[in-house]
């Protein structure tokens, strides 16, 4: 959960680049370890390692076979930002279908570290998708929410 938390803080910060190997390593190997794959192709991502990002994410697969744990709602988020990043507009649209049920939940890495609105998550696949009218939709409701919990870094990073 520290590893999480951490993280989470570098990257808001913009940091992830100078943490980058501390955090592949506690992630573990990924040509090894399917179990956190979400995580590092977002990691990769984050640096602008797309190409890494890409083998990564090919090498994962499907996203609606990921094993429903406690990090699935976690992996979805990772892999929803990672392909939006990479603009994998096949794998964007995937995702939202699997995330439209979260989307007025607030969602977080094991009760650790809030990840957001659902909404939020999905404006932003919508906008990728150039879904302009919905992304605008849901963008102002991720707003509301993220400002009805009192979550300033939240409705920092929608805005």
């Amino acid at each position: 959960r520290f590893g999480f938390q951490m993280s989470a803080i570098q990257r808001a910060l913009g940091n992830l680049g100078s943490v980058a190997p501390l955090l592949a390593q506690l992630a573990g190997d990924a040509t090894q370890n399917r179990t956190w794959l979400p995580g590092q192709i977002l990691l990769h991502c984050e640096v602008g390692q797309f190409g890494a990002a890409r083998r990564l994410l090919d090498r994962l697969g499907d996203a609606a076979a990921l094993p429903r744990d406690d990090l699935y709602e976690t992996a979805l988020v990772y892999l929803a930002e990672s392909c939006a990043m990479l603009g994998d507009l096949r794998r964007c649209e995937a995702l939202y279908g699997l995330l439209l049920p979260y989307r007025a939940l607030n969602l977080s890495v094991l009760g650790t570290v809030a990840l957001g609105s659902g909404a939020g998550i999905l404006a932003l696949l919508a906008a990728k998708l150039r879904r302009g009218r919905e992304a605008r939709e849901l963008f102002e409701e991720a707003l509301a929410f993220h400002a009805r919990i009192g979550a300033p870094p939240l409705l920092a990073r929608t805005q």
